[in-house]
Formats: structure tokens, sequence, C-alpha cells
């Protein structure tokens, strides 16, 4: 019964349930208290995957604007490259 909810959960959180589980427990646990800590850890896993999709987000955010910031100063110099020219030209 209880290998039924391992089956459904992934091997690194089979394993780290069983690690907590072994801490606290001085007998067999339950079905439930296997759902219950292998719930636990897929949701801690969620959470920090949830958090990693953020920081990558906001690191393209960053470096979109800092890319365009770098377009900008590009074509200010560009522009007075060529009204440097065009002021030699008229010389």
């Amino acid at each position: 019964a209880i290998v039924s909810v391992f089956a459904e959960a992934p091997e690194w959180a089979g394993s780290a349930a069983v690690d907590a589980i072994t801490r606290g427990l001085k007998f067999l646990p339950t079905r439930a208290e296997v759902f219950s800590e292998l719930s636990k850890i897929r949701a801690r896993t969620r959470a920090i995957a949830w958090r990693a999709k953020g920081h990558l987000a906001e690191h393209r955010r960053r470096s979109d604007e800092a890319r365009a910031a770098s377009a900008r100063v590009s074509a200010a110099e560009a522009r007075s490259l060529v009204q440097g020219v065009l002021d030699h030209v008229k010389a």
C-alpha cells in the first residue's frame, strides 16, 4: 500500500521523504504520513522552481533593458560621429 504512494513520486522525492520520516518516527509510517511528507517535499520543490523562474525572468528583463540602453548610447555616439563628419565636410 505504501509502495503505491512512492510509485506516484519521483525517486529523489521518495528518498527525501524516507529520510525525513525515519528521523522522526519509531514505528513504520502510515500511508497518510508518507503521502503527507511527499506532498510537502513536492510543494517545496515547486516553490523553488517558481522562484527560480522569477529570477530568470528578472534577469532576462534586466539584460534586455541593459541591451536597449547600450543601443541608445551607440545611437547617440553614431549621431555625434555623423555630425562630426558633416562639420568637417562643411569646413
